[in-house]
């Protein structure tokens, strides 16, 4: 648990390298949030990391 009590963000992080290292840091004991626009996507990889997880739905190009 060597991130226990540390919170990371991960944008892309519902698939492919995003998810894997959100996954591995979960596993390590971090918060991780999150960051992708594909909603239903997001809903699978939260469900995946478990109580550690917290998914925001976001398009960053259109953000301001």
């Amino acid at each position: 648990m060597r991130f226990s009590g540390n919170t990371v963000v991960i944008t892309g992080g519902s698939g492919g390298i995003g998810l894997a290292t959100a996954l591995r840091f979960a596993k390590e004991g971090a918060t991780v949030v999150i960051i992708a626009r594909d909603e239903g996507r997001l809903a699978v990889a939260e469900r995946l990391i478990g109580g550690n997880g917290i998914a925001i739905a976001v398009d960053v190009t259109k953000c301001r």
